[in-house]
């Protein structure tokens, strides 16, 4: 039996049968194995305003290899009064004038894809609006299958709670910051409990040998990303244990224990 589909296909439907046919004018779509028509059992459930686009994605997924072609393939309901169809499907090959790349502009004719669907190449650049910046996607593709998105090389992808490397201006490894993400967005990156990012002039508790009690406060001296020291207010003084004082009539020997002073006086011979 010879089926020819014409310009206009049948559309009546006695039943879920749909035939699909390649238009001539589907644009510059190669046909590798010289499919050009299918009938394809439709899922009972499928609505009439969907079974272009059912039709479509069944033809396409059981020949991959010409998927572009079918994705603008056109058709219509078929009676299955007098057809079988093993597994569901039934190739065809009604239109062997057909040439083996389909001429025509590709904005002409072949129909449109769902709304919801879209070819994608290989390397093909997307953009996407991450927070009100524009980013650029590049899928990577196999087999009819997209197997990567790659970012830009200066643009990573991140998660709440990952950790990062940080450094302090001179480059210089201070630890491992943990970042907050919420709302596609990078809100902090947290350094561990005993790490501190100090400002320069910021003031800094002096602290005994032991204890959290304050002896001075100090101002922090920060340059080029590192704490250079703390400087004491100049009311402030800082005295070593065997530290001599000279003051009138003698000597004042100082000794320091636990952070506490005691003085020891010498008379002059």
């Amino acid at each position: 039996m010879v089926l020819t589909v014409p310009p206009l296909l049948l559309i009546w439907r006695t039943a879920m049968l749909y035939m699909l046919a390649l238009s001539q004018s589907a644009g510059a779509v190669q046909v590798v194995n010289d499919r050009r028509a299918v009938v394809l059992k439709l899922p009972d459930e499928t609505a009439p305003e969907d079974a272009l686009g059912v039709a479509r994605g069944l033809a396409a997924a059981a020949d991959p290899i010409n998927a572009p072609a079918w994705a603008g393939a056109l058709g219509g309901f078929m009676s299955n009064d007098s057809l079988d169809l093993l597994d569901g499907i039934l190739w065809l090959n009604v239109n062997p004038e057909t040439p083996a790349t389909l001429e025509g502009d590709p904005d002409e004719g072949g129909g449109d894809l769902p709304a919801t669907s879209a070819i994608v190449a290989d390397g093909q650049a997307i953009t996407t609006d991450v927070n009100g910046t524009e980013r650029t996607l590049t899928p990577t593709v196999a087999d009819n299958a997209i197997t990567g998105l790659e970012t830009a090389a200066t643009v990573a992808v991140v998660e709440n709670a990952g950790t990062v490397p940080v450094q302090n201006s001179a480059g210089a490894a201070i630890g491992n910051g943990t970042l907050a993400v919420s709302g596609r967005a990078v809100t902090s990156a947290r350094l561990p409990a005993t790490i501190a990012g100090v400002a320069n002039s910021a003031a800094v508790p002096v602290l005994p040998a032991s204890g959290s009690t304050s002896l001075a406060s100090a101002t922090a001296a920060v340059a080029s990303g590192a704490l250079s020291g703390v400087r004491l207010p100049a009311t402030a003084g800082v005295v070593i244990d065997g530290q001599t004082l000279a003051v009138t009539g003698g000597t004042v020997t100082l000794t320091v224990a636990a952070n506490a002073v005691t003085a020891e006086f010498t008379p002059e011979e």
